[in-house]
């Protein structure tokens, strides 16, 4: 990080400041002002409840008196309204982010009470924007009300320890975050998990699972596009006819004009069935009548509350006159998988969806694998022998081979619990230790049997033989847990977790995430060096995002993204805003493919896809080792590095010889020695080439050195390429004495070209000719002159 901010904020009690999209905050109250203050805030606790809780009853009998279908379609298209030209989360602004939650409340208010609506000529905006003003300053008191809460939390659970007080806290202000994944991937999501339960589809509600998937998609088109579409269709008739005179006597324009009423100005487009074309069985099992759920408002401690669980969330469809109408978006789409299981298994308890699910989440997550990484060999439903013992087996989802890389995969397909963190704080660890700690604590365990044999053999269900992988060729092993629920805010940093014991910081995502690697990296070999970096990122105890996209929006912009945190103080927390922007307008707009998304892109030089591009399709059995290696070279490092190539191809032409290539530094991934070899040169002999690497790593007093070797053809084409680490400790001292003596010749024959090309003296302070990457006082100078 650098050392001067961008901005800076200092009141004295909150410092603040931003280095670019980082923020880093301080609190600087002292101890007896924080006791000062959390008592205050434990004092003032029930006034800023009946605060809240008077103005809940105050909107629940505005609503009640209302149209719900009018009010409903208020609100719906308010919120649609204000999401319009919002294509990522760093966009959304406070007010937008209230308005955004008016049509889920509305209605849960209708399905919970009695309505006493009385029809009448008067307008009723001036009403209905009233309650969108109540409605928004509800949101408003409850976030303010979370600090009297989070005061309160340590004197009702004294077993928790402070920090875990801060995660119930944090919790809790996601809890109300919608939108699970993006909605190009709505569809693919459902296609996948529905499939598996087609014939029970069928048995209990006449519906296949491609008609329940095509209702869905047409619901989704409804809800987010439908109306812009009727009007910009309007629209283009009418600047299409040239007399403008009387356009509404042309029947093209009047069937469309019908259509614009129906759909943009009625509420035809959120009329489940006239858009879905399903049965009113299905539906109705998936809707709430007027005043028919009796669990929002039971009179409990937060009874009516927003924050809590809605009972839009749990049935998305409300039912007003017969008809039955979807007007909130989200509720619909992040909870229909899970609202649909309910009411299955509502209907016919004895269906084992659980079985069901799981065979469909894994086979998901292994096809995603292998579109990921073309070629992989992907073993599922894994067994093996615990300790030793073929009598009691131990069960794994999955194991991906790709080249010199093994992945261990677990899969959970449990749901998460949906009761708010502040009610029932228990349960929500409960769910993360069932869907991250045991998937975790079961990579562990099969990456301990995998790694405590040469051939550790792997087998089926019935204990039959499946396959033996041969270890000696896995060079990187990386372990992840893939939960069918998104759990992003805590899964993106589940490793920091206080109320987690884990073993092997398994990388956490959900399926949503996991597509939006497969249709971001294009490159198998890029996806598993950034899966190296995602690792490194669990072991940066300062590095706390939200979400897992802002890992790859922080890989995107830095590559190696946890060196720009190594100098973060122990004692302070960095927030991550802001990186994943630019990845949620592309995969927002990919829904609309007329708008020609530009997908965010590593910088890379032209030489790297190039070398990428051929060991992605070689048979190099090290080829991720290699794309790893490269890739962790820093911006300059690779520019330096394709320069020094083209460099050297182009003299060796010309003088028909070989230019070794050398670098040095501080960094473990700049220690290299390159040759260049091409057609019509003289071969330097294997041994030779060797000798000068490992020469020049004994001189260099290096723990490391690395040989790459490119071969070219005359038009400048990889043929082949070879990858060689050297380790100064294998080096036996038989051999270091003649080794270094070869080095010595090499770093003299190097200091006196320097002097030669710039006819003066090498300066003390600069760095030494010979390539170590120390300064030449400390090199050079000082070895020489012994």
């Amino acid at each position: 990080m650098k050392n001067k901010p961008d901005d800076y904020y200092n009141n004295g009690i909150v410092e603040m400041a931003r280095f670019g999209r980082n923020i880093i905050m301080k609190n600087n109250i002292s101890k007896e002002q924080h006791k000062q203050q959390m008592d205050y805030l434990k004092s003032n606790y029930p006034n800023k409840k009946k605060e809240i809780d008077s103005l809940i009853l105050s909107i629940r009998e505005r609503v009640s008196k209302c149209n719900p279908i009018q009010l409903l379609s208020f609100a719906s298209d308010v919120v649609l309204l204000s999401g319009m030209r919002i294509s990522s989360e760093i966009e959304v602004s406070p007010e937008v982010n209230r308005i955004s939650r008016i049509t889920e409340y509305i209605q849960s208010i209708f399905v919970s009470t009695e309505n006493h609506y009385v029809e009448c000529d008067e307008d009723p905006s001036a009403e209905f924007f009233a309650i969108q003003a109540d409605v928004e300053k509800l949101y408003d008191l409850i976030n303010e009300f979370y600090f009297y809460w989070g005061a309160c939390l340590k004197d009702w659970y004294p077993e928790y320890n402070d920090d875990t007080i801060k995660e119930i806290v944090e919790a809790q202000m996601f809890y109300l975050v919608r939108g699970n994944r993006y909605q190009i991937h709505e569809i693919e999501y459902y296609e996948k998990l529905l499939n598996v339960h087609n014939n029970e589809l069928r048995f209990v509600y006449g519906l296949s699972a491609i008609e329940i998937l095509d209702g869905i998609k047409k619901i989704q088109y409804a809800l987010s596009q439908g109306k812009f579409d009727y009007y910009n269709k309007l629209m283009t008739i009418f600047d299409s006819f040239e007399n403008r005179e009387n356009p509404f006597e042309n029947e093209t324009v009047k069937e469309v004009g019908k259509g614009f009423v129906e759909n943009v100005l009625g509420i035809k487009l959120r009329d489940v069935i006239e858009v879905t074309g399903w049965n009113e069985k299905f539906v109705s099992s998936l809707s709430y009548e007027i005043n028919e759920e009796k669990g929002f408002f039971d009179n409990s401690e937060f009874s009516g509350w927003p924050i809590r669980d809605l009972p839009v969330q749990k049935k998305p469809f409300i039912k007003i006159e017969d008809r039955y109408y979807c007007f909130d978006y989200y509720s619909f789409v992040d909870n229909f998988y899970r609202v649909l299981q309910k009411s299955l298994k509502k209907v016919d308890q004895a269906y084992n969806w659980g079985d069901k699910q799981k065979e469909a989440s894994e086979k998901m997550v292994s096809e995603i694998f292998t579109q990921i990484l073309p070629g992989c060999t992907v073993y599922t439903d894994n067994y093996y022998p615990q300790n030793g013992s073929m009598k009691k087996m131990a069960e794994n989802d999955i194991v991906v081979l790709f080249n010199d890389t093994m992945l261990i995969v677990e899969v959970k397909a449990g749901s998460f619990v949906y009761t708010p963190p502040f009610i029932d704080f228990g349960n929500h660890i409960l769910s993360y230790k069932s869907l991250i700690e045991k998937a975790d604590h079961q990579c562990q365990r099969t990456y301990d049997y995998l790694m405590s044999k040469a051939n550790p053999e792997i087998y089926r269900a019935d204990k039959s033989y499946k396959a033996s992988i041969k270890m000696d060729k896995i060079k990187e092993v990386y372990m992840m847990t893939v939960t069918v629920d998104n759990i992003n805010i805590f899964a993106a940093h589940a490793e920091k977790l206080n109320f987690l014991q884990l073993k092997c910081n398994a990388i956490s995502i959900s399926i949503d995430d996991l597509m939006v690697y497969r249709d971001f990296f294009e490159s198998p070999l890029i996806f598993l060096h950034f899966l190296k970096q995602r690792r490194q990122a669990t072991q940066v105890a300062n590095l706390v995002p939200n979400d897992e996209l802002d890992h790859l929006g922080m890989y995107i912009k830095h590559n190696c993204y946890c060196l720009q945190f190594i100098d973060i103080p122990n004692d302070t927390t960095l927030k991550i805003y802001g990186y994943r922007e630019e990845l949620d307008k592309y995969f927002s707009q990919l829904y609309h493919p007329q708008l020609c998304p530009s997908k965010p892109s590593l910088h890379l030089p032209n030489l790297y896809n190039t070398i990428l591009e051929y060991l992605t399709t070689s048979s190099l059995d090290n080829k991720c080792e290699i794309a790893t290696y490269l890739l962790d070279f820093s911006e300059d490092a690779k520019k330096q590095f394709c320069e020094q190539i083209k460099r050297a191809f182009n003299r060796q032409r010309e003088i028909k010889n070989y230019s070794i290539i050398n670098a040095s530094g501080s960094g473990d991934s700049l220690r290299y020695t390159c040759f260049v070899h091409q057609p019509d040169l003289k071969q330097i002999s294997e041994q030779n080439r060797k000798d000068y690497v490992m020469s020049t790593l004994v001189w260099n007093e290096e723990i490391d050195r690395v040989m790459l070797e490119f071969y070219f053809d005359n038009k400048g084409n990889i043929q082949w390429m070879n990858f060689e680490r050297f380790i100064s400790s294998n080096i036996i001292d038989s051999e270091r004495e003649q080794l270094f003596e070869l080095g010595k010749i090499r770093a003299q024959r190097l200091l006196l070209e320097y002097q030669s090309f710039t006819k003066r003296k090498i300066g003390r302070n600069e760095l030494c000719p010979c390539g170590s990457g120390k300064k030449y006082k400390n090199c050079c100078l000082k070895k020489l002159m012994k």
